[in-house]
């Protein structure tokens, strides 16, 4: 075993080359196969058939766009990658991808340039991770891991196509522990060079109470048991810092089973755990801000009822001074009747404001006390604006009363002039009261009138289709949140969802705008994003300072066929989902920016084509529905899905009803914002 030129560590031995495969065998995560100049596949594993679903004899030499979708295809973009990893020696990308069967996976790909002794290219290597479903994949792998053999005359360019990772340290270790190979992508992460680590144990990346307690031992205890050790924890570079690391060890076993080895992949997980440690603290301020604006509130409430319930002029003069100065920390607090200031006078300090100081002599300081320094006073009105006094406080310190203190102060002083009225004017103020209750009734009245006038009062009868759709109000009775169906021309329909940023009747007024122009737009033209421009221009316009997201589909029903075309475009809308007859879930790839906000061209959005048949479900939604949190977490797009799951057989207006259900459950509290859905479902059976 030695160090050539460039650093990197060559096995000379067939047992270490042995070893070598065995490591990129036993990584269950990745389809791992090899590319000619051409990007025809020269190689195929266990892993790859089973992620893509094609056996060797069916994919090798087709070239690799096989797994591409049609549309990308049609972009050139496999032949693009190749020539981006042809230039650069490496392309990675995550991107739809299509399986034997048709169906889509999501997935990482890394696309490494190989090169020989003298620099030249002869291919590709091709590591493929399904994101979608890599627990199951792992399992998968795992399984078949013993199974895969790769010709000895592959595992040289496997040699190199190990090396080549930058991004994730993958070396292997004997069955004592110490290091037997290194890559690139371990001397990035951990700081060694191959020189500094071959041979010697790998405890020296743990730290001191790690190895005082043997847990390296203990991994590969766990390893060599049960195939497989993974864990997150704090591991040392060679510096001396320290990052949080994912580390996966898979025991290596030859053919006849026994234990050869171990391989190791270590990811630096650092800056993900140091960003989602900032949410956390970030939740927790906001947590324990809003309980103390929560004690505040509730204390002055308490304080208001006390004082109003008093009709006894001079305890509710005191009581008023004494939940001040409790509220706001002063030390000393009295009424002074002879205050006629109309508005508050709050100093920091006093010795550096002597016009101020001159007209603050209300207070009888003990004998020995230290002089006022900060200064607070604010007058007391009674219901006609007489001035009944001013309530003063001060304390020896600087600076003792903020904005809230002053805030306390000035609410307990309004309370105290309600309650110096007359028992005449309490029962004004009663009837008042009541009046405002009403105005408060019919105003609900209204805005639910006004709500409604924004959604259609019910959805079109369409054949071969089965509609449903739920509006959920959030804290204000009038939301942004809308959606409307309306037919085009024959067996041609206009779809579209949005969300007006804010609530209120400014919101509903944009609401009304927006719903309105996507229909005059789908009159003249119904491509979808040239409505979604035109919508952008009417906002732009209007200049109401609210953006708007927005999704416009062009449903053009098939009888025929038994289904639907969809055309879609999107202006910072939630992606679309569609569920699948057999279960399966595909988002919208339709995207583009928020509306309302800046000009831009209607080439810029990305439009999305959709073909819906028998039993297939369209779910469009607002963020209200995927923005319902518990503690931090989101209900989320998996929230949604796996509401539809549990009610795959329902019809689509309980469909909508039971994801709302789904939300408030998750979240265990009304919903802040608003939310819609609208769903549809193409039906079994073709119209007549």
């Amino acid at each position: 075993m030695g160090q050539g030129e460039s650093g990197s560590v060559s096995v000379d031995t067939t047992d270490a080359a042995e070893h070598l495969r065995l490591l990129v065998e036993s990584q269950p995560d990745y389809a791992i196969f090899l590319l000619d100049l051409s990007g025809h596949v020269v190689t195929w594993n266990d892993g790859a058939r089973r992620l893509k679903g094609y056996a060797a004899e069916e994919i090798l030499g087709h070239h690799f766009s096989t797994f591409y979708p049609p549309e990308d295809v049609a972009a050139d973009l496999p032949q693009a990658i190749l020539d981006a990893a042809r230039t650069t020696g490496r392309h990675e990308a995550e991107g739809w991808r299509v399986r034997k069967d048709g169906s889509r996976f999501w997935a990482n790909v890394v696309i490494t340039a190989l090169r020989d002794e003298h620099g030249s290219l002869v291919g590709f290597g091709k590591v493929t991770r399904d994101l979608t479903s890599r627990q199951l994949a792992t399992e998968q792998l795992r399984t078949a891991a013993a199974e895969l053999r790769v010709a000895n005359a592959e595992l040289e360019q496997f040699r190199l196509l190990v090396e080549s990772v930058r991004d994730y340290a993958i070396f292997v270790l004997d069955v004592s522990g110490h290091i037997r190979t290194w890559n690139a992508g371990a001397q990035n992460i951990k700081g060694y060079t191959a020189a500094d680590v071959i041979g010697r144990h790998f405890e020296l990346f743990y730290t001191e109470p790690a190895r005082v307690s043997r847990h390296p031992d203990y991994e590969l205890e766990v390893a060599t048991r049960e195939g497989r050790f993974e864990e997150e924890g704090w591991r040392v570079r060679k510096d001396g810092t320290l990052f949080w690391a994912n580390v996966v060890i898979t025991a290596l076993r030859d053919a006849r089973g026994t234990l050869v080895g171990f391989a190791k992949v270590t990811r630096d997980l650092t800056e993900r755990r140091r960003a989602q440690q900032l949410l956390e603290q970030s939740e927790r301020a906001a947590r324990r801000e809003a309980e103390r604006q929560r004690r505040r509130s509730a204390a002055l409430e308490r304080v208001g009822r006390e004082i109003v319930a008093q009709l006894d002029l001079d305890v509710i003069l005191q009581n008023a001074t004494d939940a001040v100065t409790e509220l706001t920390g002063a030390a000393v607090g009295v009424f002074d009747a002879t205050y006629a200031q109309t508005t508050v006078i709050c100093c920091d300090d006093l010795a550096e404001h002597p016009e101020i100081a001159s007209v603050a002599r209300q207070f009888t300081l003990p004998e020995g006390h230290p002089p006022i320094r900060s200064y607070l006073a604010l007058p007391v009105q009674t219901a006609d604006g007489t001035i009944a006094g001013g309530l003063c406080f001060g304390h020896p310190e600087v600076a003792v009363f903020d904005a809230e203190a002053e805030a306390a102060a000035l609410s307990i002083a309004a309370t105290a002039g309600v309650a110096i009225v007359n028992a005449g004017l309490l029962e004004d103020a009663r009837r008042e009261t009541a009046a405002r209750e009403v105005a408060l009734r019919q105003r609900d009245q209204v805005a639910i009138a006004l709500q409604q006038s924004l959604l259609p009062p019910s959805l079109p009868q369409i054949p071969g289709l089965e509609l449903g759709a739920h509006y959920h109000a959030g804290t204000e009775l009038v939301g942004g949140d809308f959606y409307d169906v309306f037919a085009i021309g024959e067996n041609v329909w206009g779809i579209v969802m949005g969300d007006v940023c804010g609530s209120g009747p400014e919101a509903a007024s944009q609401t009304a705008l927006t719903r309105h122009t996507v229909r005059t737009a789908a009159m003249f033209d119904s491509d979808p994003a040239t409505v979604i421009g035109a919508l952008n221009q009417a906002l732009l316009r209007s200049d109401t300072g609210r953006f708007t997201t927005a999704v416009f589909m062009r449903m053009t029903v098939d009888p025929e066929r038994n289904g639907l075309n969809l055309r879609i475009a999107s202006g910072g809308h939630p992606p679309v989902i569609i569920q699948r007859h057999d279960g399966t879930f595909e988002e919208s790839t339709a995207r583009g920016q928020l509306l309302g906000v800046t000009d831009f061209a209607v080439e810029e959005l990305r439009v999305a084509d959709e073909r819906m048949g028998a039993g297939d479900v369209l779910v469009l939604y607002t963020d209200g529905l995927t923005e319902a949190r518990s503690s931090g977490v989101l209900f989320d797009i998996a929230g949604v899905k796996t509401a539809l799951r549990s009610l795959a057989d329902q019809a689509p207006p309980r469909l909508a009803e039971g994801l709302i259900e789904a939300a408030l459950a998750h979240a265990a509290a009304p919903l802040r914002d608003d939310a819609a859905i609208l769903i549809l479902r193409v039906t079994a059976t073709a119209p007549e």
